[in-house]
Protein backbone atom coordinates (compact mmCIF):
# COMPACT_ATOMS: atom_id res chain seq x y z
CA UNK A 1 0.00 0.00 0.00
CA UNK A 2 2.84 2.39 0.79
CA UNK A 3 4.41 1.73 -2.64
CA UNK A 4 1.11 2.58 -4.37
CA UNK A 5 0.88 5.80 -2.33
CA UNK A 6 4.49 6.81 -3.12
CA UNK A 7 4.14 6.13 -6.85
CA UNK A 8 0.94 8.19 -7.05
CA UNK A 9 2.57 11.17 -5.31
CA UNK A 10 5.58 11.00 -7.63
CA UNK A 11 3.33 10.77 -10.70
CA UNK A 12 1.25 13.79 -9.58
CA UNK A 13 4.41 15.82 -8.96
CA UNK A 14 5.91 14.97 -12.35
CA UNK A 15 2.62 15.82 -14.10
CA UNK A 16 2.37 19.17 -12.29
CA UNK A 17 -0.93 18.22 -10.64
CA UNK A 18 -2.03 19.02 -7.06
CA UNK A 19 -0.84 16.44 -4.55
CA UNK A 20 -3.72 14.01 -3.81
CA UNK A 21 -4.94 13.16 -0.33
CA UNK A 22 -4.12 9.54 0.47
CA UNK A 23 -5.90 7.37 3.05
CA UNK A 24 -4.48 3.89 3.75
CA UNK A 25 -6.62 1.79 6.07
CA UNK A 26 -6.71 -1.82 7.26
CA UNK A 27 -10.36 -2.79 7.62
CA UNK A 28 -9.61 -5.24 10.44
CA UNK A 29 -8.95 -2.28 12.76
CA UNK A 30 -12.55 -1.00 12.59
CA UNK A 31 -14.86 -1.78 15.49
CA UNK A 32 -17.86 -1.01 13.29
CA UNK A 33 -17.77 -1.53 9.52
CA UNK A 34 -19.31 1.91 8.89
CA UNK A 35 -16.32 3.56 10.63
CA UNK A 36 -14.57 3.67 7.25
CA UNK A 37 -16.87 6.55 6.20
CA UNK A 38 -15.84 8.51 9.31
CA UNK A 39 -12.16 8.03 8.28
CA UNK A 40 -12.84 9.24 4.72
CA UNK A 41 -14.86 12.21 5.98
CA UNK A 42 -12.06 13.22 8.35
CA UNK A 43 -9.69 13.39 5.38
CA UNK A 44 -12.04 15.54 3.26
CA UNK A 45 -13.55 17.86 5.88
CA UNK A 46 -12.05 20.22 8.42
CA UNK A 47 -13.44 20.50 11.93
CA UNK A 48 -16.53 22.70 11.99
CA UNK A 49 -20.05 22.79 13.21
CA UNK A 50 -21.70 19.53 14.09
CA UNK A 51 -24.32 18.14 11.75
CA UNK A 52 -27.00 15.54 12.34
CA UNK A 53 -26.32 13.59 9.14
CA UNK A 54 -24.30 10.41 9.27
CA UNK A 55 -20.73 10.37 7.84
CA UNK A 56 -22.00 8.45 4.78
CA UNK A 57 -24.74 10.99 4.11
CA UNK A 58 -22.25 13.87 4.46
CA UNK A 59 -19.91 12.23 1.94
CA UNK A 60 -22.79 11.64 -0.49
CA UNK A 61 -23.85 15.31 -0.19
CA UNK A 62 -20.24 16.45 -0.63
CA UNK A 63 -19.73 14.42 -3.82
CA UNK A 64 -23.11 15.47 -5.26
CA UNK A 65 -22.21 19.17 -5.61
CA UNK A 66 -19.26 21.25 -6.74
CA UNK A 67 -16.62 22.10 -4.18
CA UNK A 68 -13.68 24.48 -4.00
CA UNK A 69 -11.43 21.62 -2.92
CA UNK A 70 -10.02 20.12 -6.15
CA UNK A 71 -7.67 17.59 -4.59
CA UNK A 72 -8.27 13.98 -5.49
CA UNK A 73 -8.62 11.43 -2.69
CA UNK A 74 -7.01 8.00 -2.97
CA UNK A 75 -8.40 5.37 -0.59
CA UNK A 76 -6.42 2.13 -0.26
CA UNK A 77 -8.47 -0.34 1.82
CA UNK A 78 -6.74 -3.57 2.81
CA UNK A 79 -8.65 -6.67 4.05
CA UNK A 80 -11.82 -5.47 2.31
CA UNK A 81 -13.51 -8.80 3.20
CA UNK A 82 -14.06 -7.50 6.75
CA UNK A 83 -16.59 -4.96 5.44
CA UNK A 84 -18.92 -7.72 4.21
CA UNK A 85 -22.17 -7.42 6.18
CA UNK A 86 -25.40 -9.37 5.96
CA UNK A 87 -27.00 -6.88 3.55
CA UNK A 88 -23.66 -5.92 1.87
CA UNK A 89 -24.71 -2.30 2.45
CA UNK A 90 -21.35 -0.90 3.62
CA UNK A 91 -19.40 -2.38 0.71
CA UNK A 92 -21.97 -1.22 -1.82
CA UNK A 93 -22.11 2.33 -0.44
CA UNK A 94 -18.29 2.52 -0.35
CA UNK A 95 -17.96 1.65 -4.05
CA UNK A 96 -20.88 3.90 -4.99
CA UNK A 97 -19.02 6.95 -3.59
CA UNK A 98 -16.81 6.85 -6.69
CA UNK A 99 -19.84 7.20 -9.04
CA UNK A 100 -21.24 10.52 -7.81
CA UNK A 101 -21.10 13.41 -10.36
CA UNK A 102 -18.52 15.48 -8.45
CA UNK A 103 -16.71 12.62 -6.73
CA UNK A 104 -12.97 13.05 -6.36
CA UNK A 105 -12.51 9.63 -4.83
CA UNK A 106 -10.39 6.74 -6.19
CA UNK A 107 -10.87 3.45 -4.34
CA UNK A 108 -8.39 0.56 -4.35
CA UNK A 109 -9.55 -2.47 -2.35
CA UNK A 110 -7.43 -5.49 -1.44
CA UNK A 111 -9.36 -8.66 -0.58
CA UNK A 112 -8.71 -12.36 -0.14
CA UNK A 113 -11.91 -13.37 -1.96
CA UNK A 114 -11.17 -13.50 -5.69
CA UNK A 115 -14.86 -13.25 -6.61
CA UNK A 116 -15.78 -10.55 -4.07
CA UNK A 117 -17.19 -8.17 -6.72
CA UNK A 118 -19.33 -10.84 -8.37
CA UNK A 119 -20.64 -12.47 -5.19
CA UNK A 120 -21.16 -9.51 -2.88
CA UNK A 121 -21.62 -6.55 -5.22
CA UNK A 122 -23.94 -7.77 -8.00
CA UNK A 123 -25.85 -4.46 -8.06
CA UNK A 124 -22.73 -2.62 -9.27
CA UNK A 125 -22.82 -4.63 -12.50
CA UNK A 126 -26.46 -3.71 -13.14
CA UNK A 127 -25.57 -0.03 -12.57
CA UNK A 128 -22.71 -0.33 -15.08
CA UNK A 129 -20.08 0.59 -12.48
CA UNK A 130 -18.47 -2.77 -11.77
CA UNK A 131 -14.92 -2.22 -10.44
CA UNK A 132 -11.86 -3.36 -12.38
CA UNK A 133 -10.65 -6.61 -10.83
CA UNK A 134 -6.95 -7.54 -10.82
CA UNK A 135 -6.28 -11.11 -9.70
CA UNK A 136 -2.94 -12.04 -8.15
CA UNK A 137 -1.94 -15.67 -8.44
CA UNK A 138 -0.99 -17.66 -5.35
CA UNK A 139 2.71 -17.93 -4.53
CA UNK A 140 4.58 -20.80 -6.16
CA UNK A 141 7.10 -23.03 -4.36
CA UNK A 142 10.08 -21.06 -5.73
CA UNK A 143 8.56 -17.69 -4.79
CA UNK A 144 7.79 -18.79 -1.22
CA UNK A 145 11.30 -20.21 -0.84
CA UNK A 146 12.86 -16.98 -2.20
CA UNK A 147 10.90 -14.76 0.22
CA UNK A 148 11.85 -16.96 3.20
CA UNK A 149 15.53 -16.90 2.19
CA UNK A 150 15.53 -13.10 1.72
CA UNK A 151 14.11 -12.58 5.21
CA UNK A 152 16.54 -15.02 6.80
CA UNK A 153 19.60 -13.62 4.97
CA UNK A 154 19.45 -10.57 7.25
CA UNK A 155 20.36 -12.79 10.23
CA UNK A 156 24.06 -13.48 10.96
CA UNK A 157 23.40 -17.18 11.62
CA UNK A 158 21.49 -20.09 10.07
CA UNK A 159 18.04 -20.78 11.49
CA UNK A 160 16.61 -23.38 9.07
CA UNK A 161 18.10 -26.29 7.23
CA UNK A 162 17.64 -25.81 3.48
CA UNK A 163 15.64 -29.05 3.20
CA UNK A 164 13.25 -27.85 5.93
CA UNK A 165 12.54 -24.59 4.07
CA UNK A 166 12.03 -26.48 0.80
CA UNK A 167 9.56 -28.81 2.53
CA UNK A 168 7.61 -25.83 3.90
CA UNK A 169 7.56 -24.02 0.54
CA UNK A 170 6.47 -27.15 -1.32
CA UNK A 171 3.59 -28.00 1.01
CA UNK A 172 2.26 -24.45 1.35
CA UNK A 173 2.37 -23.95 -2.44
CA UNK A 174 0.49 -27.22 -2.99
CA UNK A 175 -2.13 -26.45 -0.33
CA UNK A 176 -2.94 -22.73 -0.71
CA UNK A 177 0.05 -20.65 -1.85
CA UNK A 178 -0.58 -18.25 1.05
CA UNK A 179 2.67 -16.63 2.19
CA UNK A 180 1.20 -15.86 5.62
CA UNK A 181 0.69 -19.59 6.20
CA UNK A 182 4.33 -20.23 5.31
CA UNK A 183 5.53 -17.63 7.84
CA UNK A 184 3.22 -19.00 10.57
CA UNK A 185 4.45 -22.55 9.94
CA UNK A 186 8.09 -21.43 10.16
CA UNK A 187 7.29 -19.70 13.45
CA UNK A 188 5.74 -22.90 14.82
CA UNK A 189 8.76 -24.92 13.73
CA UNK A 190 11.06 -22.50 15.61
CA UNK A 191 8.86 -22.83 18.72
CA UNK A 192 9.22 -26.61 18.52
CA UNK A 193 13.00 -26.29 18.30
CA UNK A 194 13.04 -23.93 21.29
CA UNK A 195 10.95 -26.36 23.33
CA UNK A 196 13.30 -29.18 22.39
CA UNK A 197 16.38 -27.15 23.41
CA UNK A 198 14.77 -26.17 26.73
CA UNK A 199 13.96 -29.79 27.46
CA UNK A 200 17.52 -30.88 26.58
CA UNK A 201 19.00 -28.12 28.78
CA UNK A 202 16.77 -29.22 31.66
CA UNK A 203 17.93 -32.82 31.26
CA UNK A 204 21.56 -31.66 31.04
CA UNK A 205 21.31 -29.69 34.29
CA UNK A 206 19.88 -32.73 36.02
CA UNK A 207 22.70 -34.90 34.70
CA UNK A 208 25.37 -32.37 35.76
CA UNK A 209 24.02 -32.31 39.30
CA UNK A 210 24.17 -36.09 39.47
CA UNK A 211 27.76 -36.28 38.18
CA UNK A 212 29.16 -33.07 39.69
CA UNK A 213 31.95 -35.05 41.36
CA UNK A 214 33.39 -36.07 37.98
CA UNK A 215 35.76 -33.45 36.44
CA UNK A 216 35.93 -35.19 33.13
CA UNK A 217 32.21 -34.99 32.59
CA UNK A 218 32.11 -31.35 33.67
CA UNK A 219 34.75 -30.51 31.08
CA UNK A 220 32.56 -31.81 28.25
CA UNK A 221 29.51 -29.80 29.32
CA UNK A 222 30.55 -26.49 27.67
CA UNK A 223 31.26 -28.33 24.42
CA UNK A 224 27.78 -29.81 24.50
CA UNK A 225 26.19 -26.41 25.21
CA UNK A 226 28.20 -24.88 22.37
CA UNK A 227 26.84 -27.52 20.04
CA UNK A 228 23.24 -26.88 21.19
CA UNK A 229 23.72 -23.13 20.75
CA UNK A 230 23.92 -23.52 16.94
CA UNK A 231 20.94 -25.89 16.63
CA UNK A 232 18.79 -25.29 13.54
CA UNK A 233 15.23 -26.15 12.55
CA UNK A 234 15.31 -29.60 10.97
CA UNK A 235 12.94 -31.31 8.57
CA UNK A 236 11.24 -33.25 11.39
CA UNK A 237 10.38 -29.97 13.16
CA UNK A 238 8.96 -28.59 9.92
CA UNK A 239 6.98 -31.78 9.23
CA UNK A 240 5.34 -31.57 12.67
CA UNK A 241 4.51 -27.87 12.17
CA UNK A 242 2.96 -28.61 8.76
CA UNK A 243 0.96 -31.46 10.23
CA UNK A 244 -0.48 -29.25 12.98
CA UNK A 245 -1.39 -26.54 10.47
CA UNK A 246 -3.04 -28.60 7.75
CA UNK A 247 -4.32 -31.63 9.61
CA UNK A 248 -8.11 -31.92 9.52
CA UNK A 249 -10.68 -34.67 10.28
CA UNK A 250 -10.78 -35.44 6.55
CA UNK A 251 -6.98 -35.88 6.48
CA UNK A 252 -7.15 -38.19 9.50
CA UNK A 253 -9.90 -40.22 7.82
CA UNK A 254 -7.92 -40.57 4.58
CA UNK A 255 -4.73 -41.57 6.39
CA UNK A 256 -6.60 -44.26 8.36
CA UNK A 257 -7.99 -45.88 5.19
CA UNK A 258 -6.59 -49.19 3.89
CA UNK A 259 -3.86 -48.82 1.28
CA UNK A 260 -6.00 -49.67 -1.77
CA UNK A 261 -8.76 -47.26 -0.74
CA UNK A 262 -6.14 -44.53 -0.51
CA UNK A 263 -5.04 -45.40 -4.07
CA UNK A 264 -8.68 -45.14 -5.19
CA UNK A 265 -8.79 -41.57 -3.81
CA UNK A 266 -5.44 -40.82 -5.43
CA UNK A 267 -6.82 -42.09 -8.77
CA UNK A 268 -9.99 -40.02 -8.41
CA UNK A 269 -7.97 -36.87 -7.75
CA UNK A 270 -5.81 -37.42 -10.84
CA UNK A 271 -8.90 -38.30 -12.89
CA UNK A 272 -10.96 -35.25 -11.82
CA UNK A 273 -8.28 -32.63 -12.46
CA UNK A 274 -9.41 -29.93 -14.85
CA UNK A 275 -13.00 -29.31 -15.89
CA UNK A 276 -14.13 -32.91 -15.49
CA UNK A 277 -15.99 -33.26 -12.19
CA UNK A 278 -17.55 -36.70 -12.50
CA UNK A 279 -17.12 -39.98 -14.36
CA UNK A 280 -18.43 -43.53 -14.38
CA UNK A 281 -17.10 -46.29 -12.16
CA UNK A 282 -15.62 -48.21 -15.10
CA UNK A 283 -13.48 -45.23 -16.20
CA UNK A 284 -12.29 -44.60 -12.64
CA UNK A 285 -11.30 -48.27 -12.38
CA UNK A 286 -9.02 -47.85 -15.41
CA UNK A 287 -7.34 -44.88 -13.74
CA UNK A 288 -6.98 -46.91 -10.53
CA UNK A 289 -5.33 -49.78 -12.40
CA UNK A 290 -2.93 -47.31 -14.01
CA UNK A 291 -1.83 -45.92 -10.62
CA UNK A 292 -1.39 -49.44 -9.24
CA UNK A 293 0.78 -50.44 -12.20
CA UNK A 294 2.97 -47.35 -11.88
CA UNK A 295 3.45 -48.18 -8.18
CA UNK A 296 4.03 -51.90 -8.95
CA UNK A 297 1.05 -52.86 -6.75
CA UNK A 298 -1.36 -55.63 -7.85
CA UNK A 299 -4.76 -53.97 -8.51
CA UNK A 300 -8.00 -55.31 -7.01
CA UNK A 301 -10.72 -56.76 -9.24
CA UNK A 302 -13.67 -54.74 -10.46
CA UNK A 303 -16.01 -56.22 -7.82
CA UNK A 304 -13.65 -55.44 -4.95
CA UNK A 305 -13.05 -51.98 -6.46
CA UNK A 306 -16.82 -51.39 -6.52
CA UNK A 307 -17.08 -52.37 -2.85
CA UNK A 308 -14.21 -50.00 -1.96
CA UNK A 309 -16.03 -47.15 -3.71
CA UNK A 310 -19.16 -47.93 -1.70
CA UNK A 311 -17.13 -47.68 1.53
CA UNK A 312 -15.65 -44.33 0.42
CA UNK A 313 -19.17 -43.14 -0.44
CA UNK A 314 -20.41 -44.12 3.05
CA UNK A 315 -17.56 -42.12 4.60
CA UNK A 316 -18.45 -39.04 2.56
CA UNK A 317 -15.20 -38.96 0.54
CA UNK A 318 -16.80 -39.57 -2.86
CA UNK A 319 -20.35 -39.46 -4.17
CA UNK A 320 -21.61 -42.63 -5.85
CA UNK A 321 -24.71 -42.43 -8.02
CA UNK A 322 -27.29 -45.14 -8.73
CA UNK A 323 -27.42 -47.41 -11.76
CA UNK A 324 -28.56 -50.92 -12.63
CA UNK A 325 -24.95 -51.71 -13.54
CA UNK A 326 -22.15 -51.00 -11.08
CA UNK A 327 -19.65 -49.96 -13.74
CA UNK A 328 -22.07 -47.30 -15.07
CA UNK A 329 -22.60 -45.60 -11.69
CA UNK A 330 -21.56 -41.93 -11.66
CA UNK A 331 -18.69 -40.99 -9.35
CA UNK A 332 -17.82 -37.47 -8.21
CA UNK A 333 -15.41 -36.12 -5.52
CA UNK A 334 -16.68 -34.73 -2.20
CA UNK A 335 -13.38 -33.70 -0.58
CA UNK A 336 -10.88 -31.00 -1.43
CA UNK A 337 -7.91 -31.97 -3.60
CA UNK A 338 -5.56 -30.29 -1.09
CA UNK A 339 -6.70 -32.62 1.72
CA UNK A 340 -6.04 -35.70 -0.43
CA UNK A 341 -2.66 -34.32 -1.51
CA UNK A 342 -1.55 -33.59 2.04
CA UNK A 343 -2.86 -36.89 3.44
CA UNK A 344 -1.37 -39.17 0.79
CA UNK A 345 1.62 -37.08 -0.35
CA UNK A 346 3.85 -39.59 -2.18
CA UNK A 347 3.65 -43.34 -2.88
CA UNK A 348 7.08 -44.94 -3.18
CA UNK A 349 7.55 -48.53 -4.27
CA UNK A 350 10.70 -50.07 -5.71
CA UNK A 351 12.45 -47.76 -8.17
CA UNK A 352 9.29 -45.92 -9.21
CA UNK A 353 7.56 -42.98 -7.57
CA UNK A 354 3.92 -41.91 -8.09
CA UNK A 355 3.56 -38.29 -6.96
CA UNK A 356 0.01 -37.51 -5.81
CA UNK A 357 0.56 -33.79 -6.04
CA UNK A 358 1.74 -34.11 -9.64
CA UNK A 359 5.20 -32.64 -8.94
CA UNK A 360 8.26 -33.94 -10.67
CA UNK A 361 9.60 -37.27 -9.44
CA UNK A 362 13.19 -36.10 -9.49
CA UNK A 363 12.53 -33.19 -7.11
CA UNK A 364 10.68 -35.43 -4.65
CA UNK A 365 13.43 -38.04 -4.77
CA UNK A 366 16.19 -35.47 -4.23
CA UNK A 367 14.37 -34.00 -1.24
CA UNK A 368 13.83 -37.46 0.26
CA UNK A 369 17.49 -38.41 -0.25
CA UNK A 370 18.59 -35.15 1.39
CA UNK A 371 16.40 -35.90 4.42
CA UNK A 372 17.79 -39.43 4.70
CA UNK A 373 21.36 -38.15 4.39
CA UNK A 374 20.75 -35.53 7.08
CA UNK A 375 19.25 -38.15 9.37
CA UNK A 376 22.26 -40.43 8.91
CA UNK A 377 24.59 -37.61 10.04
CA UNK A 378 22.68 -36.96 13.26
CA UNK A 379 24.29 -38.18 16.45
CA UNK A 380 22.44 -39.17 19.57
CA UNK A 381 19.04 -39.22 17.85
CA UNK A 382 16.44 -40.21 20.43
CA UNK A 383 13.81 -42.87 19.87
CA UNK A 384 10.91 -40.44 19.43
CA UNK A 385 12.67 -38.65 16.59
CA UNK A 386 13.66 -41.93 14.94
CA UNK A 387 10.04 -43.09 15.04
CA UNK A 388 9.01 -40.04 13.03
CA UNK A 389 11.06 -41.27 10.06
CA UNK A 390 8.89 -44.39 9.84
CA UNK A 391 5.27 -44.48 8.74
CA UNK A 392 3.17 -45.23 11.84
CA UNK A 393 1.16 -48.44 11.81
CA UNK A 394 -2.01 -48.29 13.88
CA UNK A 395 -4.90 -50.67 14.27
CA UNK A 396 -8.00 -49.47 16.03
CA UNK A 397 -11.26 -51.39 16.40
CA UNK A 398 -14.19 -49.07 16.84
CA UNK A 399 -17.28 -50.09 18.73
CA UNK A 400 -20.54 -50.49 16.82
CA UNK A 401 -22.68 -47.36 16.61
CA UNK A 402 -26.05 -48.97 17.30
CA UNK A 403 -27.84 -45.61 17.40
CA UNK A 404 -26.67 -44.92 13.85
CA UNK A 405 -27.77 -48.42 12.77
CA UNK A 406 -31.24 -47.74 14.18
CA UNK A 407 -31.53 -44.45 12.29
CA UNK A 408 -30.46 -46.17 9.07
CA UNK A 409 -33.07 -48.91 9.56
CA UNK A 410 -35.78 -46.32 10.15
CA UNK A 411 -34.87 -44.58 6.89
CA UNK A 412 -35.10 -47.87 4.97
CA UNK A 413 -38.38 -48.82 6.64
CA UNK A 414 -39.88 -45.40 5.90
CA UNK A 415 -38.89 -45.71 2.26
CA UNK A 416 -40.33 -49.21 1.95
CA UNK A 417 -43.58 -48.17 3.59
CA UNK A 418 -44.03 -45.64 0.79
CA UNK A 419 -42.81 -47.93 -2.02
CA UNK A 420 -42.88 -51.59 -0.86
CA UNK A 421 -41.99 -52.94 -4.32
CA UNK A 422 -38.85 -50.87 -4.84
CA UNK A 423 -36.16 -53.49 -5.59
CA UNK A 424 -33.32 -51.04 -5.02
CA UNK A 425 -34.51 -50.27 -1.48
CA UNK A 426 -35.19 -53.94 -0.74
CA UNK A 427 -31.75 -55.08 -1.92
CA UNK A 428 -29.86 -52.24 -0.19
CA UNK A 429 -31.74 -52.85 3.06
CA UNK A 430 -30.95 -56.58 2.80
CA UNK A 431 -27.27 -55.75 2.17
CA UNK A 432 -27.27 -53.50 5.24
CA UNK A 433 -28.76 -56.24 7.44
CA UNK A 434 -26.38 -58.84 6.01
CA UNK A 435 -23.09 -56.89 6.04
CA UNK A 436 -23.55 -54.46 8.97
CA UNK A 437 -26.16 -55.79 11.39
CA UNK A 438 -25.46 -59.49 10.60
CA UNK A 439 -29.18 -60.30 10.78
CA UNK A 440 -29.11 -63.00 8.10
CA UNK A 441 -32.73 -64.16 8.50
CA UNK A 442 -34.25 -60.74 7.90
CA UNK A 443 -31.75 -60.13 5.09
CA UNK A 444 -32.85 -63.32 3.30
CA UNK A 445 -36.50 -62.37 3.72
CA UNK A 446 -35.87 -59.03 2.01
CA UNK A 447 -33.82 -60.67 -0.77
CA UNK A 448 -36.76 -63.03 -1.46
CA UNK A 449 -39.17 -60.08 -1.61
CA UNK A 450 -36.85 -58.33 -4.06
CA UNK A 451 -36.66 -61.25 -6.52
CA UNK A 452 -40.44 -61.68 -6.48
CA UNK A 453 -41.01 -58.19 -7.88
CA UNK A 454 -42.01 -58.03 -11.55
CA UNK A 455 -40.29 -57.48 -13.90
CA UNK A 456 -37.29 -59.48 -12.61
CA UNK A 457 -34.36 -57.38 -11.43
CA UNK A 458 -30.98 -58.87 -12.37
CA UNK A 459 -29.14 -56.94 -9.64
CA UNK A 460 -31.47 -58.35 -6.96
CA UNK A 461 -30.86 -61.92 -8.16
CA UNK A 462 -27.10 -61.31 -8.32
CA UNK A 463 -26.86 -59.95 -4.75
CA UNK A 464 -29.07 -62.77 -3.41
CA UNK A 465 -26.88 -65.36 -5.16
CA UNK A 466 -23.79 -64.00 -3.45
CA UNK A 467 -25.64 -64.11 -0.11
CA UNK A 468 -26.59 -67.76 -0.66
CA UNK A 469 -23.00 -68.59 -1.57
CA UNK A 470 -21.14 -66.68 1.16
CA UNK A 471 -23.58 -66.91 4.08
CA UNK A 472 -25.80 -69.94 3.52
CA UNK A 473 -23.11 -71.97 1.71
CA UNK A 474 -25.88 -73.32 -0.53
CA UNK A 475 -23.95 -73.61 -3.79
CA UNK A 476 -26.79 -75.23 -5.75
CA UNK A 477 -29.28 -72.49 -4.86
CA UNK A 478 -26.59 -69.84 -5.45
CA UNK A 479 -25.93 -71.15 -8.95
CA UNK A 480 -29.62 -71.22 -9.83
CA UNK A 481 -29.94 -67.62 -8.65
CA UNK A 482 -26.87 -66.54 -10.66
CA UNK A 483 -28.47 -68.10 -13.76
CA UNK A 484 -31.70 -66.21 -13.00
CA UNK A 485 -29.70 -62.95 -12.92
CA UNK A 486 -28.18 -63.74 -16.33
CA UNK A 487 -31.60 -64.65 -17.68
CA UNK A 488 -33.07 -61.35 -16.46
CA UNK A 489 -30.37 -59.32 -18.26
CA UNK A 490 -28.64 -61.59 -20.82
CA UNK A 491 -26.75 -58.75 -22.54
CA UNK A 492 -24.98 -57.65 -19.34
CA UNK A 493 -21.52 -59.24 -19.12
CA UNK A 494 -21.19 -58.17 -15.47
CA UNK A 495 -23.58 -60.88 -14.22
CA UNK A 496 -21.96 -63.53 -16.42
CA UNK A 497 -18.58 -62.51 -14.97
CA UNK A 498 -19.96 -62.85 -11.42
CA UNK A 499 -21.21 -66.34 -12.28
CA UNK A 500 -17.79 -67.27 -13.72
CA UNK A 501 -16.16 -65.91 -10.56
CA UNK A 502 -18.46 -68.10 -8.47
CA UNK A 503 -17.60 -71.24 -10.51
CA UNK A 504 -13.87 -70.47 -10.39
CA UNK A 505 -13.84 -70.12 -6.60
CA UNK A 506 -16.02 -73.13 -5.84
CA UNK A 507 -14.39 -75.38 -8.41
CA UNK A 508 -17.86 -76.21 -9.69
CA UNK A 509 -18.52 -78.52 -6.73
CA UNK A 510 -22.21 -79.29 -6.08
CA UNK A 511 -23.15 -77.24 -9.14
CA UNK A 512 -24.47 -77.99 -12.62
CA UNK A 513 -21.00 -77.63 -14.12
CA UNK A 514 -18.37 -79.40 -11.97
CA UNK A 515 -15.02 -78.22 -13.32
CA UNK A 516 -13.35 -81.53 -12.54
CA UNK A 517 -15.47 -83.38 -15.09
CA UNK A 518 -13.61 -83.91 -18.41
CA UNK A 519 -16.82 -83.86 -20.44
CA UNK A 520 -18.04 -80.67 -18.92
CA UNK A 521 -14.59 -79.11 -19.35
CA UNK A 522 -14.78 -79.70 -23.06
CA UNK A 523 -18.31 -78.37 -23.13
CA UNK A 524 -17.28 -75.18 -21.38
Amino acid sequence: MEKVKDKLLIWAKEAGLPQPDVLSVNCTTFTNTSDIFTKILGLNQTQGKKVSATPLQQLQNMYSQKSSNKNMTLIVADELDYLITKDRGVLHDLFMLTTFPFSRCILIGVANAIDLADRFLPRLTSLNCKPIVVNFRAYSKDQILKILEERLNELPYTVFQQQAMELCARKVAAASGDMRNALCICGRAIEMLEAEIRESACNLNTSLEEISSSRQNLATAPDFMKKREFETVRTDHMARALSKTYRSPVVDTIQSLPHHQQIVLCSSMKHFRGAKKDTILGELYKSYVGVCKSCIIPPAGILEFSNMCRVLNDQGLIKLGQSREDKLRRVSPKVDEGDITFALQVYKTGDKTESVSGQEEEEELNLWNAMVEEASRMEGLDRDVMKRFVSPVMARIESDDYAEYLRTELVYQTGLSQDPSNTLLLVNYAQFLYLVVHDFDRAEELFKRAIEVEPPDAEAYNKYAKFLWKVKNDLWAAEETYLEAISADPDNAFYAADYAHFLWNTGGEDTCFPLSSPDNSKEV
